[in-house]
C-alpha cells in the first residue's frame, strides 16, 4: 500500500509541475499576444501619419543630424537601442559620397545639362539632404508586463515599443 501511495503522490507532483509549466506557457504567450499587437498598431499608426504628413505642404525643416559612425552602448552590441552616435557633418557627406555622382568634371557636365535632375543641386546644395524631401515620424506605445512574466523572465514593469519611419514627401520640387 505504501507503493500505491507513492505513486498517488508522484503523480500529484507531476501534475502540479504540468500545471505550473502551462501557467508560464500562457503567460508567456499572453505577453507576446500584447507586445505583437502593440507592435503592429505603432507601424500602422507611424506608417499612416508619416503618410499624411508627406501630403502636406513641405515643412521647413532644419539640417539633419548627420551620423558618421556608431560607438556600441552597455551590451556592447553595434547597432542596438544604447548605442550613441557620433556626428558628421554635411560638408562631408557633400565629399565622401555626392562627389562620387561623377567620375571627373567632363561627368559633372553632363549631369549639370540633363533637366530636372537632381544631383547638380545636391552637389551645390548647404544643406544637401534637406533636397531629399524626407518626412519623419515616430510612433511609441508601453506594453505592461505581466507579473508571472516579470518574475520569471523579464524584469521590467513595462516594454517601450518604437517605431519611426521617413517617407519622402510627396511634392519635391
Amino acid at each position: 500500500m505504501t507503493d500505491d501511495s507513492q505513486r498517488n503522490g508522484q503523480a500529484i507532483v507531476e501534475l502540479i509541475a504540468g500545471l505550473v509549466a502551462i501557467l508560464i506557457l500562457l503567460a508567456f504567450l499572453l505577453q507576446m499576444t500584447s507586445v505583437t499587437r502593440a507592435h503592429t498598431g505603432v507601424v500602422l499608426k507611424a506608417r499612416y501619419e508619416g503618410g499624411m504628413r508627406a501630403q502636406e505642404p513641405l515643412p521647413f525643416t532644419a539640417a539633419p543630424d548627420y551620423i558618421e559612425d556608431w560607438e556600441p552602448g552597455p551590451d556592447e552590441k553595434r547597432y542596438t537601442a544604447d548605442d550613441e552616435n557620433t556626428f558628421g557633418d554635411a560638408s562631408r557627406f557633400s565629399k565622401d559620397l555626392v562627389a562620387y555622382a561623377a567620375s571627373d568634371r567632363t561627368g559633372w557636365n553632363v549631369l549639370d545639362s540633363v533637366s530636372n535632375d537632381a544631383l547638380p543641386a545636391l552637389r551645390g546644395s548647404v544643406n544637401p539632404a534637406a533636397l531629399f524631401g524626407l518626412i519623419g515620424h515616430e510612433e511609441s506605445e508601453t506594453v505592461r508586463i505581466l507579473p508571472a512574466v516579470r518574475s520569471l523572465l523579464y524584469r521590467a514593469d513595462q516594454l517601450d515599443i518604437k517605431y519611426e519611419v521617413w517617407t519622402t514627401h510627396s511634392r519635391v520640387d
